[in-house]
């Protein structure tokens, strides 16, 4: 029978053997002129519209480095924005060793660790309350320190959410990993004078709070909102408002209708609608930010509601999420596996609450508990991150007092 921690274990291992490119001054000269080096697949760790980040060596430590081709005002912003944690240490915020910028390329030297983000541990495996609880007390303890120094992240979401093997400072015994905070290209610096600042914002819609949303004065409240949806998709494993393919929809609704996310929306709009969707054919939709949602008219939006598949598939074959037989299911043998279904896996809460006080489910092949009190306060916690008035909402000392007491 494998652990939690055995299966966070295996998710989070990497290949040792791996080429090393090391990033001398010359090397990163040649980077900045001509961008990414060729004959470098094995060490690519992503790639997207944002640009390249590899895996480098740089004055003796294993680093990665994101690589931005310099396209205008923009990329240029981004990329300063992200020297606002330059030299900055923290045990829950990726440290950032050095940030380059010409006119043809930007490079952003960073820490490198095992690990993987949230959003592929959410697209894997289901976390049971206690480790979604302390990877919220990790990344509220690195918006905390950001917030004292006056930063906001202003894009706190899964996928900027990096999970690495060991290094647990909390003493906590089952908790053998720690959480680190990363991406700080649309962090805002707030002045020692103001508690707030005005303007447009780069994170990503889906996650953004109303006043963020109508480019309002924005504090610290705002990253908590993001927080709490955060908390909310580590519980459902659903992408925000995922019954609505547009952003422009979706940001109409929050600033007007007070929308939020729910899952009984996202399964709603699988049972009246047959027709499944791919959740990577709509990535760009849930990557985009409020200047991309801005240069789009809302005329011809449609409200699409599509639900998600029930398969996940992988190099091995297809094999239903919630219907495989454990003798063939091997969830962490193959870490290039795709998730189709962001389908919360888990019975309603407040269901298991009506049928048993104490209810078990079987994830693959461990027993996971269910404490219904437990879960109706950690969905009270999140409902309060994300109240339409920014003042109404915890402040980052009440919202890990209320953590913990869940432990």
């Amino acid at each position: 029978m494998l652990t939690n921690n055995t299966k966070m274990s295996a998710l989070l291992r990497t290949p040792q053997d791996e080429a090393v490119l090391i990033l001398s001054s010359p090397k990163r000269r040649e980077i900045l002129k001509e961008g990414p080096p060729q004959n470098i697949r094995n060490n690519i760790l992503g790639k997207g519209a944002y640009g390249t980040v590899i895996k480098a060596v740089y004055k003796a430590k294993p680093v990665a480095v994101k690589i931005v081709k310099n396209l205008g005002d923009c990329n240029h912003q981004t990329m300063r924005n992200e020297s606002h944690v330059l030299g900055w240490k923290h045990a829950n915020i990726v440290r950032i060793f050095k940030v380059e910028i010409t006119m043809n390329f930007a490079i952003v030297i960073m820490e490198r660790f095992l690990g993987h983000s949230l959003q592929k541990i959410l697209d894997c495996m289901e976390l049971p309350l206690k480790h979604r609880v302390y990877i919220g007390l990790d990344v509220l303890a690195a918006l905390m320190y950001c917030h004292k120094r006056n930063l906001l992240h202003m894009d706190v979401k899964p996928k900027n959410v990096m999970i690495t093997w060991g290094n647990n400072n909390e003493n906590w015994s089952n908790k053998c990993y720690t959480c680190k905070l990363c991406d700080f290209g649309s962090s805002v610096k707030i002045t020692e004078q103001t508690t707030a600042v005005k303007g447009i914002i780069k994170g990503t819609v889906r996650y953004m709070a109303p006043e963020a949303l109508k480019e309002e004065y924005l504090h610290s409240s705002a990253d908590i909102y993001s927080l709490g949806m955060t908390l909310w998709q580590m519980k459902y494993r659903h992408l925000p408002y995922d019954w609505l393919e547009c952003n422009e929809i979706v940001a109409y609704q929050v600033v007007k209708n007070n929308l939020r996310p729910t899952a009984c929306s996202s399964q709603k709009a699988a049972n009246n609608n047959n027709q499944a969707i791919v959740p990577s054919s709509r990535q760009s939709c849930y990557s985009k930010t409020l200047v991309d949602v801005s240069k789009n008219s809302l005329k011809n939006v449609q409200n699409i509601l599509k639900p998600p598949k029930t398969t996940l598939t992988s190099s091995k074959g297809n094999f239903d999420g919630n219907h495989s037989q454990k003798s063939i299911r091997k969830p962490f043998e193959d870490l290039n596996i795709v998730a189709k279904s962001s389908e919360n896996v888990k019975c309603n809460v407040s269901r298991a609450n009506r049928m048993y006080p104490d209810t078990m489910f079987q994830i693959g092949d461990e027993a996971i508990y269910v404490d219904p009190i437990k879960e109706q306060k950690y969905d009270d916690l999140y409902i309060k991150c994300w109240d339409n008035d920014c003042s109404r909402r915890p402040s980052g000392k009440d919202l890990r007092r209320d953590l913990k007491e869940l432990l």
